[in-house]
């Protein structure tokens, strides 16, 4: 009877060692497959980050493209108003000119007028070369230039005669 209970117990044993066999051939099976699987997901991560990187560069290029347009466009814009603005004060500066020129010919009436305002603009530093009673571009540079120095308008020539302690 040991005999049989040997028996028995080995083909026992035998019946489990096949059975712990194709368990452990079923984990390495399962095992495999998790690896595969878990590689399969690392590729696919891998991809959609780099998916998501071109992505990010090509909005990114779309800004700065966008963004180049608009400064573009800002730069295009101000140099339009730019030289609309010089235009406008090139305008505005002859046609002070032409009213300072009037305003001459209004306040002092005879050349000897004129010859008193230009004696007074040569004493007062601002040069209007030779004392001719003729208001030419010398006088008028002469008429700015007291202006700015006794801080009065270049077209107010009754505030510049008074600054410059004339009369007419």
């Amino acid at each position: 009877m040991k005999i049989a209970i040997l028996v028995l117990s080995a083909i026992a044993l035998t019946a489990c060692s096949k059975s712990a066999s194709k368990a452990a051939d079923s984990l390495a099976a399962s095992a495999n497959a998790a690896k595969d699987s878990a590689a399969g997901m690392v590729s696919s991560a891998a991809t959609s980050v780099g998916n998501a990187a071109t992505t990010a560069a090509g909005a990114v290029k779309s800004a700065a493209d966008s963004t180049g347009a608009a400064i573009s466009s800002k730069a295009g814009s101000a140099k339009s108003a730019v030289a609309s603005k010089t235009s406008d004060m090139a305008a505005s500066a002859k046609s002070a000119a032409v009213n300072s020129t009037i305003t001459i010919k209004t306040l002092a009436k005879s050349p000897e007028q004129v010859k008193t305002l230009q004696t007074a603009l040569n004493g007062d530093g601002c040069s209007v070369g030779a004392v001719d009673g003729i208001v030419g571009a010398k006088t008028r540079h002469g008429i700015i230039c007291s202006a700015k120095k006794h801080d009065v308008p270049a077209t107010d020539l009754r505030k510049l005669a008074a600054a410059l302690n004339i009369t007419f």
